[in-house]
């Protein structure tokens, strides 16, 4: 379901995760896969985090897989 709506041109794709094993773990098979995507969670320096999410809001890797304690980053 989730790789039916990603991929869009115009899209920009947010997915919550429970764990930060779950967030790398998709990311990671995203990847493999050919997705532009980034994760973020709690592991993460604060600069890799901002790194990240700004990939991911200019479109570069439409794709954000963050834990939902990420979720204070979104204003």
């Amino acid at each position: 379901m989730l790789l039916k709506n990603v991929g869009k041109p115009t899209a920009l794709t947010l997915v919550f995760v429970e764990t930060k094993r779950g967030a790398s773990d998709l990311a990671y098979y995203l990847q493999k896969d050919g997705y532009n995507v980034v994760a973020i969670h709690g592991d993460l320096k604060q600069f890799d985090r901002e790194k990240h999410l700004e990939t991911f809001r200019s479109g570069v890797a439409p794709i954000l897989v963050a834990t939902a304690v990420c979720c204070f980053l979104f204003k």
